[in-house]
């Protein structure tokens, strides 16, 4: 496809029970075997400078309870809950 060198993407999942890490490496997967270069990892290893670097950005979390982050998720929200530089 044309255009897909200029794609960069970051697919991260936060989750307690495995089923958001399910359904993201299933689209990594997917967008992979379509020839785009992707990279999946869990939310909490993804620094918010990374972001200023890569062109799309797909986050999977699922919650649990009354809506609280999972564990795998948290840090990452943390990160960018005080950082004051936009995401353009």
């Amino acid at each position: 496809m044309a255009g897909q060198a200029d794609i960069s993407l970051i697919v991260a999942f936060g989750t307690d029970m495995g089923n958001a890490e399910d359904a993201a490496m299933t689209f990594a997967e997917s967008v992979a075997g379509i020839g785009i270069e992707v990279e999946a990892v869990e939310l909490n290893q993804v620094e918010p400078a990374q972001l200023q670097d890569t062109s799309h950005f797909v986050v999977v979390v699922s919650t649990f309870g009354e809506g609280e982050f999972p564990d795998s998720a948290t840090l990452f929200w943390e990160a960018i809950s005080a950082d004051t530089e936009r995401l353009e």
